[in-house]
């Protein structure tokens, strides 16, 4: 993100809050904190705490930081880079998913994977023995991967990957999925 918190929170005219800048939404009165805004590495996140729509507020952000609006942004897409139909998005979601899984090899007492589980969340996996059908360690990217499957049909629907890095408390997760009934907790596109 180009811009620090002090100067979100001057253009919003909110204030610094944490890691993020809790600031007035879209139509609301000053000193009415009722947006935040969370600077990401290249834009950012909005939540509103009044109920607003997220692309109202995120559209009133770039606005007042005199960002382009994301129209402009989309359309300074390559071809390639266009949205794909719903049927085909979640099949290259899912073959995306599957191939990042097949490139990951069991948890072993060495990598950080079973240190995670063993040390930081202070499971003990011995008595689970082989764990590879829903749990693997993909050294590649340093992240644990669980397989995502139906619960109906046992059929892979997906990847949750959880990042790892050797110092202590640094733990990310992303999630690649189909999203099946209300067995997954929806995704935003």
């Amino acid at each position: 993100m180009l811009h620090s918190l002090k100067e979100i929170a001057r253009a919003l005219g909110g204030k610094v809050s944490g890691r993020q800048v809790l600031a007035p939404g879209p139509g609301h009165g000053p000193g009415d904190y009722s947006m935040a805004v969370k600077p990401m590495s290249s834009d950012f996140l909005v939540h509103s705490f009044a109920g607003q729509d997220w692309r109202e507020c995120r559209d009133h952000v770039r606005k007042r930081l005199g960002l382009p609006d994301c129209e402009s942004k989309r359309s300074q897409l390559t071809p390639r880079a266009k949205a794909l139909q719903p049927q085909e998005d979640i099949e290259h979601r899912v073959e995306c998913a599957l191939k990042i899984w097949r490139q990951t090899t069991p948890l072993t007492a060495d990598c950080l994977g079973w240190r995670y589980f063993t040390e930081r969340r202070g499971l003990y996996i011995g008595p689970l023995r082989d764990l590879s059908h829903a749990v693997r360690w993909h050294g590649g990217i340093g992240a644990v991967v669980a397989l995502m499957t139906d619960p109906a049909t046992n059929t892979a629907t997906g990847i949750h990957r959880t990042f790892l890095s050797p110092t202590p408390l640094s733990a990310s997760a992303k999630c690649w999925a189909r999203l099946v009934s209300s067995a997954f907790h929806r995704m935003k596109k």
